[in-house]
């Protein structure tokens, strides 16, 4: 579906091109004033070739201003990596080591340890 109005899209603008180009061949004399420099060409290339150079200009200053984004993706993927690589083997250092019993989660109370344990107020019997 998305390529089909890709294409459709593509079609419309290439016959609005067409048209533009067989509306405007009619011929200009372009100066490049500090060179002295003098072009004909038809109107149509003129400003195609001027919107093309825009074209270019614009996504040349993007992936410019662009750079410092991608470089710190790539900054960011390759401390990705390093931290998945280390996640890995302590898996695996874990995975290898005996299950040891588990510890008493605090310290240990006076008076619990075994039948030493008393209530207060009451004698051993």
């Amino acid at each position: 579906m998305l390529r089909a109005l890709k294409f459709a899209l593509l079609a419309l603008i290439a016959v609005i091109v067409a048209a533009f180009a067989i509306g405007n061949r009619t011929g200009v004399v372009l100066s490049l004033w500090p060179f002295g420099l003098e072009l004909a060409l038809p109107l149509f290339l003129a400003l195609e070739a001027t919107l093309l150079l825009g074209l270019l200009l614009g996504g040349l200053i993007a992936w410019l201003r662009a750079g410092r984004h991608r470089a710190r993706a790539r900054r960011l993927a390759r401390r990705v990596e390093e931290l998945e690589g280390e996640m890995h083997r302590l898996r695996a250092a874990t995975a290898s080591t005996p299950s040891a019993p588990a510890a008493p989660a605090g310290p240990a109370l006076p008076g619990t340890a075994g039948s030493d344990l008393r209530l207060p107020g009451r004698s051993a019997a």
